[in-house]
Order: structure tokens, then C-alpha cells, then sequence
């Protein structure tokens, strides 16, 4: 009876987060290819104040701390364009070019 109950219990467990509005949903959402953790946030960051360039902070960090997006996404705001990966084939001789190609024109 124990097992069961405790089955039961693992099976009724939801998943935590669930709710909350996705980065990649965001305008703020800066992605970088291949991989969501180097990802940035153009909602925080830091102006270099000789040269002008902006340093974002990563979506990941910024969705950890309160003071910022925090869980709840605090600065999210719904993007209208929906951003969808592409494969190309491994033996496409340009692959790497339209990749990067691709993940500028993304962003402009």
C-alpha cells in the first residue's frame, strides 16, 4: 500500500516552472548559437563608458536574480517573431557561413 501511495504521489507531481514566461519568448532574448546557456539579455547589462560598447548580461543569470527579470520574468515582454532552428546537412559546405549568417540576421 505504501508503494502505491508513493507511486501515485511521483506520478501526480507537476513540473515546477511551468508557468512562467519563457526568455526565448522575449524581445529582450539575445540567442547565441548552439547552446541556450551563452545566451544574453539586452534588458541589463554594462556601457563601457570609453568606448560605448554594451556588455548584456546572460538570460540565465538574469532570470536567477530577483533584483533583475527574476523567475517570475519581471521585464518579459512577448516577442512577435518566433524564432525557429534550421538543420542543414553535416556535409552542406557552407553550413558554418549560413549559421552565422543566419544568427546576425536574426538579430537585426
Amino acid at each position: 500500500m505504501r508503494f502505491i501511495l508513493f507511486f501515485l504521489s511521483l506520478v501526480s507531481a507537476t513540473i515546477k516552472n511551468s508557468q512562467v514566461p519563457l526568455c526565448k519568448n522575449c524581445i529582450h532574448y539575445r540567442p547565441y548559437p548552439f547552446t541556450s546557456s551563452m545566451s544574453k539579455c539586452s534588458q541589463f547589462g554594462n556601457k563601457d563608458v570609453v568606448t560605448g560598447e554594451i556588455k548584456y548580461d546572460y538570460a540565465d543569470l538574469s532570470r536567477i536574480y530577483e533584483d533583475k527579470c527574476g523567475l517570475e520574468g519581471k521585464y518579459f515582454n512577448e516577442s512577435s517573431v518566433s524564432i525557429k532552428a534550421i538543420q542543414i546537412p553535416l556535409n552542406y559546405p557552407l553550413r558554418t557561413s549560413i549559421i552565422v549568417f543566419l544568427y546576425f540576421y536574426l538579430l537585426s
